[in-house]
């Protein structure tokens, strides 16, 4: 039986806008639009239903795509299920425009003529949802045009229940809205509806937070690309990508790839390493942070300036694209993500995949991702922190036992895997 899935790709539209948002959330609705693509038993269709803004910007990243060579386009083009073709809504039948020319003005009439439209309609038409088994949002609330469309499922991702069980996570202004957007999205689940959660601990949270049928919640857990992600064995690959981001070619470094935020408990992570500094008086190691700086980020300035040891041994790379990630990986003498709370941690995932050794939590998700490979903690043990560091440094032995558990762990993980996990999940919808 072919099913016939819509899938909303509303989250797309920052992606498109924005390299530093092409993370977390969106490589998931990336993923699972191109994995579902490639399946002979879906006729996928792409809609971005959330808002007429994101829908004109999610057109224009699938445009992108198709330009690329990265064929995302669901027969009938581009948000097929949507009221217009994105080019269409702007600029009229057929004009053609450049990413190069589109901005703020462009953006300005977007936002206008969505203030206007969004309160009285999505841009998902009910009628391009007849006959279709599965509607599928990757974020966003469900819309009213999905209601009582007859043999419709309706599917939504949730990834974490960070907003309402960690608030304090969550600058201030950004909580309230980000809260906001959490809360319509689970108040739009209503009692005949599906949940795909991306790890037990979601799945888990979310059935003690919600009045949800368990056997209605799924489980699919993510992957890391297995083209972006794998050992670097070319050590002038490494090199150069080292220079770029101005590792010292004889220093050694841990490494931490993350939005830069309180969460991510990376404060405590260079405390940690200020202590394994000055316990052991090491003189080459350092400590290499990637990522987008998120709220609060002055904490992590502070922590460095408060100690003379780090000062000149962290190094903040800033965003770094996918496609350089693996050699940074790869070099590195382990990973060190001492979250207080993940939905899933993609980025242990993808180190391990590249054979790195790996020291994260032993909280929520993360058990079930990193498994018996790596070191786990508790993410307010510094002690434990610590003498994990050390041992990365001091022990080529354990490392490579690591390596190698790391690499066998993370073969367990693949989108493809996944897809068929959100497929057999269609299934049985369907079934009931």
């Amino acid at each position: 039986m072919i099913l016939k899935v819509t899938y909303d790709i509303s989250v797309l539209s920052h992606g498109y806008r924005s390299d530093p948002a092409r993370t977390g959330i969106f490589r998931v609705i990336d993923r699972t639009a191109k994995g579902l693509q490639s399946r002979a038993d879906v006729e996928l269709q792409l809609s971005s239903a959330e808002s007429w803004e994101n829908h004109y910007w999610a057109g224009r990243f699938l445009e992108d795509e198709a330009t690329q060579g990265r064929n995302m386009l669901a027969p009938g083009g581009p948000l097929a299920a949507g009221l217009y073709h994105a080019q269409d809504f702007l600029y009229g039948p057929g004009a053609a425009v450049r990413k190069s020319s589109v901005g703020r003005a462009a953006t300005r009439i977007v936002r206008r003529v969505s203030g206007a439209l969004t309160s009285r309609t999505s841009p998902l038409r009910r009628s391009a949802l007849t006959g279709r088994d599965i509607f599928h949002s990757g974020f966003h609330a469900f819309p009213d045009t999905t209601l009582h469309v007859k043999g419709l499922r309706r599917f939504v991702t949730v990834y974490d229940l960070i907003p309402v069980l960690f608030p304090e996570f969550f600058a201030e202004g950004i909580s309230v809205i980000i809260r906001e957007l959490f809360l319509e999205m689970l108040r739009s689940i209503g009692p005949d509806d599906y949940v795909l959660a991306i790890s037990e601990a979601t799945r888990r949270d979310l059935c003690a937070y919600l009045p949800i049928d368990p056997a209605r919640v799924f489980v699919a857990p993510l992957a890391a690309s297995e083209n972006l992600f794998y050992p670097v064995t070319n050590c002038e690959e490494i090199a150069s990508t080292r220079a770029r981001y101005g590792i010292p070619i004889d220093a050694v470094y841990l490494l931490s790839v993350n939005t830069l935020e309180p969460r991510k408990n990376m404060a405590h992570a260079l405390r940690c390493f200020a202590e394994v500094l000055q316990e052991s008086g090491i003189p080459d190691l350092y400590f290499v942070l990637v990522g987008t700086r998120g709220w609060d980020f002055q904490g992590i300035l502070n922590t460095i300036a408060d100690s003379k040891l780090i000062g000149d041994r962290v190094i903040l790379a800033g965003f770094v694209p996918d496609e350089e990630l693996a050699a940074l990986y790869s070099g590195a003498l382990a990973f060190v993500y001492p979250s207080h709370y993940e939905g899933f941690g993609l980025p242990p995932l993808e180190a391990m995949q590249c054979g790195t050794p790996v020291i994260t939590s032993n909280t929520s998700s993360l058990p079930e991702v990193v498994g018996d490979a790596g070191i786990m903690i508790s993410p307010t043990d510094s002690d434990a922190l610590s003498q994990a560091m050390l041992a990365m440094y001091q022990q080529p032995s354990l490392r490579s036992v690591m390596e190698a558990h790391s690499l066998a762990r993370s073969a367990e993980f693949s989108w493809t895997r996944y897809t068929d996990d959100v497929v057999r999940s269609y299934r049985t919808a369907l079934r009931n």
